[in-house]
C-alpha cells in the first residue's frame, strides 16, 4: 500500500480534512508506492518479481494498476443515495423486464465470492444505470437514474481504477440471477447486508423482480386445500433462447485446411454467445476443454467504457472458423498448453483467465489462483482460499516472485459419469511453468490430432445457458503423437480414428473394412461398414451385425471352444452414437483369444461394426492401452445429425401402486364446470385430463392431494398438445404442501422439442437440467409423447417415449405426492394440454 504517499501529504498539512485525507489515499494508491515511486524501491522490486527488467515510475504503475479499484465515499450522503436508488426501483418495476436484464448482464462486474456457475452479482451502480436508460427509453427511468447520479456525485469524493475495469465508477450494488437470487434467500443478502436492506426497498426491488408472475393452482373448491402461488423459471420473462443444429463446412480440419461452424440463434434475450471446442482424450474417457471465447457480433455498441453485443431481436445467423490451434501460457523458456476463460466482452482488448494451483518457492505454499491475461500478457494473479480447485471467498492478489511455480488445471467433462454430474467434473493438474522474470505471455500452439467437440453457446439475459456441439476430427501433422497415437481418416467409409504409430494399416475396399494391427499380429482391430435395409431402426441393424459376427463366428473350423460372455447385447456409445456390444473368448491354434464386438447404425446406410481381439492373458491391458483410446477418438464423418446423450429405456414395472385413466371425475384432480381468467382444467368425455390455457397464462398444476411416493417408484404418463408450440408440459414429483409454498420437483418438455428439469423451493424455481434439445419428443400437434421418472433414492432418471435423456441427483425432497404442470408462453394464441395413462409402480429391480 502506498502509505508513504498519504502519509507524507498527512505531516505536510496535518490539518486536512478527513475528505482530504482520503482523497490522497486514492490518488496515491499504486501511482504514490514507495514501491513505485522510489528508484531503488523500484530497483529491487524489478529484480524480484520481473528478473530485473527496467521500467520507469509510470510504466510499472501502469503495469500494477491494471484491474485496481479504490473508492473514498462521504458516508453522511449515503441516506440521499439510498433514496435515490429506492426511486430507481420503484421505475424499474415498472418497465418490461427484459431491459432490466440486459442492463445487469452487460453493467461492469467485479470478483463473485460466489464461483463461476453464475454471473457475478456485483455490477457497478452508476454503469447498470446508464445502460437501464438506454435500454429502456423509459421517461420515469431517466429521471431515477439522474438522481441516483446526482447523489453519487455528492456520495463520491475520489475514485480511481484500473483499464481491466472501465465501467467502475466507485459503488457497486448487488443485483443476482433469478438463480442465485433463488438460493439461501438470496444467498444471505439481507443478513450480510442488513443495514441497507433495512434503509432501503432494493431487497424488496430483487424479490419483486425475481418473482414476477406466479404458479397457481385451479380455483375451485375441493376437500383439499388450494396451493399458494410459486415463481416461474426464468424471472419474469419465460422466453428462452434456440440453436439450430451445427452445420459444418467439412467433417475434418487440418492446419491448411480451417472448418467453418454455423448456426441461427433466435429469442429476444440473447446476451453472448461463446464459442466450445473440446477434445477427447485418447486414455480417459473424458472430453477436456481446449478453448472457450465470445463470438463477437457484428454490431458492438458502448456504454460509459463497457462494449456490449448488439443482437438483432429477429435472430442471428453466426459463423466462425476454426483453424486447427489452441493456445498455451509461455513463461518465455518454456510452454503447457491451458483453458483460457474469456472474463469481459471486449473486440479491442479482451481479458481471459487461466485457472491453476500457485506455489510460493520459499514457503511452497498452494494455493488456488486465476492468472489474468490482457492483450496477450499476464496482468495479475489472485489467489483463493479453501480448495486447490476452485474459487472460494474473496480474491488476494499476489506479488510472484522469481522461483514461484503455476501448475495449469485441466478442466473437461467427465464421460463416466451420468448426464450433469459429469459436466466438468474433470479437473486434473496439468503442467506446471517457474517464474523466471517476466510476465506470462499467450502463444498458439496447433491443436492435436484426435476427436473434437465444437459449439456454440448462448447465454441469455440471465445467465442461463443453450447449446449445441458437433463432432470434428482434427488431423495436424505439426503436432507430436498423443501418448504414442496418429490419426487416420478414411473419408470413403466415412470415419476418423486414433491408432497406435507403431501399428500397420490394410485396407481392404471389397470388404468395405480397414483393419489396424500390432507389429506381431497378435493385436488386431477391424472396422467394417454394412448395410441392412430391412432394419426398421438402428437397433434391429446393430442386433443384425452382431447376429452376423456371431454366426459368422460359429461357423468357422478354425476356432475352438468359442463362448459368449453375455445373454443379451451391452449397450454402448460409438462416436458419439448409440451402440451395442458382445464379448466372447476362443481358441485358435493352441492360443487363447478375447475379443469384442461392437456395432452403431447412425443412419440407414451405415452400420459401423468394430472388432477388438487380444490374447486372452493380456486383453484387459489392450483395453485400457489401445482399444479404449481407438474407441473414444472414434469419429464418423457424418454431420447434420443428432448426437444425443441417450440412454436406455426405463425399467419395466414391477408392481402397479397407482394408475388414472381419467375416466372418474373424482380420481383426485380439479374438474372445473366454468373457465377461470388463466383458462380451465377438466376430464374430457374421452377419458383424458384436459389443462385448457389461454395466451401467456402463467404455470398451472395440480395434484394427487393425499398420495405418496416409495423411495423407488416409476412414474409415467403420455401427455400431449394443440395448440401454441411455445409452451412448456410434463410431470411434478415428490411433491410437499406447505402453508405458503409448495416445494416439488419438476420434468417437463416443449412443444419446440426441449426438455428440462427443476425444482421448486420456497416459490422459486431452480434449473436441475438446463433446457435441452431431444429428436425424441414428437413435436406434431396431438401427438402422444410419454413420459417417466425413474427414482432410486435421491437419484432420478428421466425418459421420453421409451429412452433416457438425463438424470439428476438431489436429496431435498422425498416421499412426495405427483402431478402434472403446464404452462402457455406464446402471447397470442391458447393451447390444450391432454394427459393420459397416468401409472404409479415400483421399477423391476
Amino acid at each position: 500500500w502506498a502509505y508513504a504517499g498519504f502519509l507524507q501529504e498527512l505531516t505536510d498539512n496535518p490539518q486536512m480534512s478527513g475528505a482530504d485525507l482520503s482523497a490522497a489515499i486514492v490518488s496515491t494508491y499504486i501511482d504514490g508506492d514507495a514501491r513505485v515511486v522510489d528508484d531503488n524501491a523500484r530497483r529491487a522490486m524489478l529484480e524480484s518479481s520481473f528478473g530485473g527488467s527496467e521500467a520507469s515510475a509510470a510504466e510499472l504503475a501502469t503495469f500494477l494498476g491494471q484491474d485496481v479499484t479504490l473508492t473514498a465515499i462521504d458516508l453522511a450522503e449515503i441516506p440521499n443515495v439510498n433514496a435515490a436508488v429506492d426511486n430507481l426501483a420503484t421505475a424499474l418495476i415498472a418497465i418490461d423486464p427484459n431491459a432490466v436484464a440486459e442492463a445487469r448482464a452487460y453493467a461492469q462486474s467485479f470478483e463473485s465470492v460466489f464461483g463461476e456457475d453464475w454471473p457475478s452479482p456485483y455490477i457497478d451502480l452508476f454503469n447498470f444505470v446508464q445502460l437501464v436508460v438506454q435500454f429502456s427509453d423509459d421517461a420515469d427511468v431517466a429521471a431515477a437514474a439522474e438522481e441516483v447520479a446526482a447523489a453519487l456525485t455528492q456520495a463520491i469524493i475520489a475514485e480511481k481504477h484500473g483499464p481491466e475495469r472501465p465501467g467502475a465508477t466507485g459503488v457497486t450494488i448487488h443485483f443476482p440471477t433469478n438463480e442465485l437470487h433463488s438460493i439461501a434467500d438470496d444467498v444471505g443478502y439481507t443478513t450480510v447486508a442488513a443495514r441497507f436492506a433495512e434503509e432501503s426497498q432494493w431487497d424488496e426491488f430483487l424479490a419483486a423482480f425475481h418473482t414476477g408472475e406466479t404458479f397457481s393452482r385451479p380455483q375451485a373448491d375441493p376437500d383439499q386445500p388450494a396451493a399458494v402461488p410459486v415463481a416461474p423459471e426464468a424471472g419474469r420473462s419465460s422466453g428462452r433462447l434456440e440453436i439450430t443444429p451445427l452445420a459444418l463446412s467439412a467433417e475434418f480440419a487440418t492446419p491448411d485446411a480451417p472448418v467453418t461452424i454455423s448456426a441461427d440463434i433466435s429469442g429476444d434475450r440473447l446476451a453472448y454467445i461463446y464459442t466450445f471446442i473440446g477434445r477427447f482424450l485418447p486414455r480417459q474417457d473424458v472430453l477436456l476443454i481446449e478453448d472457450m471465447d465470445y463470438l463477437i457480433a457484428d454490431d458492438t455498441q458502448e456504454i460509459g467504457g463497457i462494449a456490449y453485443p448488439d443482437w438483432s431481436e429477429e435472430g442471428v445467423s453466426v459463423a466462425y472458423e476454426w483453424q486447427p490451434v489452441i493456445y498455451a501460457i509461455s513463461n518465455g523458456t518454456d510452454a503447457t498448453k491451458a483453458l483460457f476463460r474469456p472474463q469481459a466482452y471486449d473486440p479491442e482488448s479482451p481479458t481471459f483467465a487461466v485457472e491453476g494451483i500457485y506455489t510460493f518457492g520459499q514457503s511452497e505454499q498452494q494455493r488456488y489462483a486465476k492468472m489474468f491475461f490482457r492483450d496477450g500478457v499476464m496482468s495479475g494473479i489472485y489467489s483463493f482460499g479453501g480448495s486447490l480447485t476452485a474459487a472460494v471467498g474473496a480474491p488476494r492478489e499476489i506479488t510472484p516472485q522469481i522461483g514461484d511455480t503455476f501448475t495449469v488445471l485441466e478442466r473437461g467433462d467427465d464421460l463416466s459419469l451420468d448426464g450433469e454430474a459429469g459436466r466438468e467434473s474433470y479437473v486434473a493438474p496439468g503442467q506446471t511453468l517457474t517464474f523466471e522474470g517476466d510476465p506470462f505471455v499467450i502463444e498458439t500452439t496447433p491443436a492435436p490430432s484426435g476427436n473434437y467437440v465444437v459449439g456454440l453457446i448462448a447465454e441469455d439475459l440471465d445467465g442461463q445457458t443453450y447449446e449445441q456441439y458437433e463432432g470434428l476430427f482434427v488431423v495436424n501433422e505439426e503436432t507430436e503423437p498423443v501418448d504414442g497415437f496418429v490419426s487416420y481418416v478414411d473419408e470413403d467409409f466415412g470415419f476418423a480414428t486414433l491408432y497406435p504409430a507403431d501399428w500397420t494399416i490394410e485396407a481392404d475396399p471389397a470388404q468395405a473394412s480397414v483393419n489396424f494391427s500390432s507389429e506381431d499380429g497378435s493385436h488386431f482391430v477391424s472396422i467394417s461398414v454394412v448395410t441392412y435395409d430391412d432394419a426398421a431402426n438402428p437397433d434391429e441393424a446393430n442386433a443384425a451385425a452382431l447376429q452376423g459376427v456371431t454366426e459368422a463366428l460359429q461357423q468357422s473350423g478354425d476356432l475352438e471352444n468359442l463362448v459368449f460372455l453375455t445373454e443379451e447385447p451391452e449397450t454402448f456409445v460409438l462416436g458419439s452414437f448409440d451402440a451395442q456390444l458382445i464379448d466372447f473368448d476362443f481358441e485358435q491354434d493352441g492360443v487363447a483369444f478375447s475379443a469384442s464386438a461392437i456395432a452403431s447404425t447412425p443412419t440407414t446406410e451405415a452400420t459401423y461394426l468394430v472388432l477388438n481381439l487380444a490374447p486372452a492373458d493380456d486383453f484387459g491391458q489392450a483395453v485400457d492401452d489401445v482399444f479404449n483410446p481407438m474407441l473414444y477418438s472414434f469419429d464418423l464423418l457424418i454431420s447434420g445429425l443428432v448426437k444425443e446423450n441417450i440412454g436406455p429405456p426405463p425399467p419395466d414395472f414391477d408392481e402397479i401402486l397407482f394408475s388414472d385413466d381419467f375416466s372418474d371425475t373424482a380420481s383426485g384432480l380439479y374438474h372445473l364446470d366454468e373457465e377461470e381468467e388463466w383458462g380451465i382444467s377438466y376430464y374430457t368425455t374421452d377419458d383424458q385430463y384436459l389443462f385448457g390455457l389461454n395466451p401467456y397464462a402463467g404455470p398451472i398444476y395440480d395434484y394427487y392431494y393425499e398420495a405418496a411416493l416409495p423411495d423407488e417408484f416409476l412414474l409415467q404418463a403420455t401427455a400431449g398438445y394443440e395448440g401454441a408450440a411455445n409452451n412448456a408440459y410434463g410431470l411434478l414429483f415428490q411433491l410437499q404442501a406447505g402453508e405458503e409454498f409448495d416445494e416439488f420437483y419438476l420434468f417437463r418438455i416443449s412443444g419446440d422439442g426441449y426438455f428440462i428439469a427443476e425444482k421448486s423451493i420456497g416459490g422459486e424455481l431452480i434449473p436441475l437440467v438446463e433446457w435441452t434439445a431431444s429428436s425424441l419428443i414428437d413435436q406434431t400437434e396431438n401427438a402422444a409423447n410419454v413420459l417417466t421418472v425413474e427414482g432410486r433414492g435421491d437419484t432420478y432418471y428421466l425418459y421420453i417415449n421409451g429412452l433416457q435423456v438425463a438424470a439428476f441427483s438431489d436429496a431435498d425432497l422425498s416421499g412426495g405426492s405427483f402431478g402434472f404442470v403446464v404452462d402457455n408462453y406464446d402471447e397470442e394464441s391458447p393451447v390444450g394440454v391432454t394427459f393420459d395413462d397416468l401409472v404409479v409402480g415400483t421399477p423391476v429391480e
